[in-house]
């Protein structure tokens, strides 16, 4: 999910964690040009796990909906771990 107020993208994180989800947040530029704070999961090595995923966590509160996305390895938001 992509967050325009950086507590929301903050306790997203913490209840994908609490869930049991490796997950975690960075500063995102949206294509009108506006900065956000996008809330990941992963990494996956399988798609269908990565979508497995996606759909379970559209399920907990203050994270909604999200979208499955390959992620350049030279991309400025990646996993800390």
């Amino acid at each position: 999910g992509t967050f325009q107020i950086p507590e929301n993208a903050t306790r997203a994180v913490q209840g994908l964690q609490n869930a049991g989800y490796r997950a975690y947040s960075g500063r995102v530029t949206l294509p009108s040009g506006r900065s956000a704070v996008g809330v990941f999961l992963g990494p996956y090595a399988e798609r269908a796990e990565a979508e497995r995923d996606r759909e379970r966590a559209a399920r907990i509160p203050d994270y909604g909906s999200g979208q499955v996305i390959r992620v350049d390895p030279n991309a400025s938001v990646k996993p800390p771990y």
